[in-house]
């Protein structure tokens, strides 16, 4: 109905009053009556350039409210990228972390109130690193699924790797005469990084300096990035450096420790 009306609107903003409702204005006099109650009195809102009318009645406000609803669903659902059968993929799917973590949310991961709540602040704040310790077969990699399934069907700018995915990567490029530099900047351009496993490759001087860009980046930008290990802060400076380590445990990032058993060896326990 709005999108109708908005050369009405225009050529007829002399009826409208200064009393602001809703982000717009209100006129009790608009010159076309509304197509369903016959009212005359109208919200006048700025759409861009152009001016969109709503009739003020609550009945045909709410009709439209649920239109726009009903036509954002639409548009939502084919923004979603599908695999070959027309089904909606997760992020675990494009980013191929395995079956087992298609449907991997929040809601599901193991671990104490205060990790959950600790996890959800994160999201929502300025902090910009997550960095999640602890023992193999503690939930991190099911809670970096968890998150990206999260961001990807937001459709937020997320990108997942792993340790030996990141130079993996960046041999690739190379052979294709491509400079590691060019995986590192696909990588720092995404709005939300998740980075799992840090530290499950051997590194070598140069692949530590490979980490170092790749963190430093994400450091000096503030950029939202979730780090999982399996590694204490000594063994993170061991392996690492101290200049990595440094960044990844600064003051203002968020950093959980999760020093419980494997829970992969608890015939219950369904994450991994």
């Amino acid at each position: 109905m709005g999108k109708l009306r908005r050369q009405e609107v225009s050529l007829s903003t002399e009826y409208v009053s200064n009393n602001g409702i809703f982000g717009g204005q209100v006129t009790n006099q608009y010159p076309v009556p509304c197509y369903r109650c016959s009212g005359t009195r109208f919200h006048i809102c700025r759409d861009g350039d152009d001016l969109v009318s709503f009739c003020a009645n609550d009945a045909c406000l709410k009709q439209d409210s649920d239109a726009s609803k009903a036509d954002e669903r639409k548009r939502y659902a084919e923004r979603q990228e599908r695999n070959q059968y027309g089904q909606v993929i997760t992020g675990a799917e494009k980013f191929m972390m395995g079956s087992s973590y298609k449907h991997a949310c929040l809601a599901s991961w193991v671990a104490s109130p205060q990790l959950q709540n600790e996890v959800n602040l994160w999201m929502k704040d300025s902090r910009p690193f997550l960095l999640v310790m602890g023992n193999p077969g503690t939930g991190k990699t099911f809670l970096s699924a968890s998150v990206l399934n999260l961001l990807f069907e937001k459709k937020e700018e997320v990108f997942y790797t792993t340790h030996r995915r990141f130079i993996e990567e960046i041999h690739k490029a190379i052979e294709e005469n491509k400079t590691q530099h060019s995986v590192i900047q696909k990588i720092c351009d995404k709005r939300f990084l998740i980075f799992d496993d840090l530290g499950s490759a051997t590194c070598t001087e140069w692949q530590k300096e490979m980490l170092l860009e790749l963190i430093d980046r994400r450091y000096s930008d503030r950029a939202k990035t979730l780090f999982t290990t399996n590694f204490n802060e000594a063994q993170l400076a061991e392996m690492l450096g101290d200049r990595t380590k440094s960044r990844l445990l600064d003051q203002h990032n968020a950093i959980l420790q999760i020093w419980t058993s494997d829970k992969r060896r608890d015939p219950e326990y369904k994450n991994t």
